[in-house]
């Protein structure tokens, strides 16, 4: 259906001519003109960037970037939209729909659509935006707070280790303390093995130095 502009009652419908140079910069309001066809002859960055469409959208039906039953509905929607506002849905190429509180105004033998992101989705967004920043605060707590117990953690684990480190070397050494019988002087050098404390230090010999004692430096001094 065609754009018929003589029923439109321009007494009740005062384009925004005023404002038109301002609407057409604007980043946050989508702007575009109309054809009597409903073909796009020009459109503002806003638009485009709403709609998803990089190069020019001259010549494209505006039926064809808004949604089924907005499409399927165009001709009421154009009429209420010479009186007030009515949501119109934009299906992006990528699949994601943008809807925007739109406006319709004649402008000589064309329309110009104007269109803005609803305020209740506006505060909606900040809200989101508002929860979000708080829970990145409070993760970013959290994540200071558990990097710091990690941090006591980790020493916990080095006093830990070296305290068994040390129980260990302890341990070791009580257990190189040789069994000797009382009465023959043999060592007990393995779980059912006895020898004679010469023989075991000999073949020990890599933990003993030499050296005379007291009572056999007077024998064997000289030599």
């Amino acid at each position: 259906m065609g754009l018929d502009m003589s029923s439109w009652d321009t007494q009740q419908i005062k384009p925004p001519h005023i404002y038109e140079s301002i609407l057409w910069k604007s980043e946050n309001v989508a702007v575009a003109t109309l054809s009597p066809d409903w073909l796009i002859t020009s459109t503002n960055a806003a638009f485009r960037v709403v709609t998803g469409i990089v190069e020019n959208a001259e010549g494209i039906g505006i039926a064809d970037l808004v949604s089924a039953d907005d499409s399927a509905n165009w001709a009421q929607h154009a009429e209420r939209m010479l009186l007030e506002m009515v949501l119109l849905n934009y299906q992006r190429a990528d699949g994601n729909v943008t809807s925007l509180r739109s406006r319709l105004y004649p402008m000589n033998e064309c329309a110009m659509l104007v269109g803005e992101i609803p305020v209740s989705d506006l505060i909606a967004a900040e809200e989101m935006m508002r929860t979000l920043n708080n829970e990145i605060t409070v993760l970013a707590r959290e994540n200071a707070r558990k990097s710091r117990l990690l941090e006591a953690k980790s020493l916990e684990l080095t006093d830990a280790l070296h305290a068994l480190d040390t129980s260990y070397w302890h341990l070791k050494k009580i257990q190189e303390v040789l069994p000797i019988c009382m009465y023959c002087h043999k060592v007990k050098s393995s779980a059912n093995h006895w020898e004679d404390v010469a023989e075991y230090l000999q073949r020990n010999s890599l933990f003993l130095s030499h050296g005379l004692c007291p009572s056999c430096v007077p024998l064997y001094g000289k030599y």
